[in-house]
């Protein structure tokens, strides 16, 4: 992920350890509280396009054996019938 800029990846580090911590609704302005940068800045962050898939990818690529499973969890699609 060669086009991530220092600064987005400052920034998603910190939002990754912000999700950790932060009990409750995430939100821009609970999570401004909660570190330095301003609510607008999160605003304009999450506007901005990032490819999470490549991101997984990768991690998955540098720390997981060669062995892998793809497994898919529709719970969320009601069941016919109910």
């Amino acid at each position: 992920m060669d086009d991530i800029g220092v600064w987005q990846r400052d920034f998603l580090l910190d939002l990754f350890d912000l999700w950790l911590c932060i009990h409750g609704r995430y939100n821009f302005t609970h999570l401004a509280r909660y570190d330095e940068r301003d609510e607008s800045t999160f605003r304009h962050n999450f506007a901005r396009s990032f490819d999470f898939f490549q991101l997984n990818l990768l991690l998955v690529k540098q720390h997981l054996s060669k062995d892998r499973v793809i497994a898919f969890d529709p719970c969320y699609i009601t069941k016919s019938g109910k």
